[in-house]
């Protein structure tokens, strides 16, 4: 089966096609004459997937039960994730002690100009 980033083809499709849907959908709810088409675009995205998760292309495969898989860098990535979400929430919180709670005042002008 080929793979696309880990992720087979099919599901690698319908990423790409709700992708351009939301994109494409968001262009043209600007302008009064195509609006109409952004509901148009999410039910044709809604029939070709339907279409594509009831008729798949290959069968279902299963593994022979004496394999065994076994994950040799599970211990470090789960070690990054951690670090990287640390990482996330502490830049969070300080986005929003330092730049969304900080106050922003009004300066009188100095020159009345009418």
């Amino acid at each position: 089966m080929a793979l696309i980033f880990g992720i087979g083809v099919g599901l690698f499709i319908l990423i790409v096609l709700w992708t351009i849907t939301i994109l494409l959908s968001l262009l043209f709810t600007r302008t009064d004459k195509l609006r109409p088409a952004a509901g148009g675009l999410f039910v044709l995205a809604t029939l070709v997937t339907v279409i594509l998760t009831l008729y798949p292309r290959e069968g279902a495969t299963t593994e022979p039960a004496d394999i065994v898989v076994t994950d040799e860098t599970f211990w470090g990535r789960v070690a990054m994730l951690a670090g990287l979400s640390l990482f996330t929430m502490l830049c969070l919180v300080f986005l929003f002690v330092f730049h969304w709670t900080e106050s922003i005042e009004a300066r009188p002008l100095k020159a009345k100009r009418y």
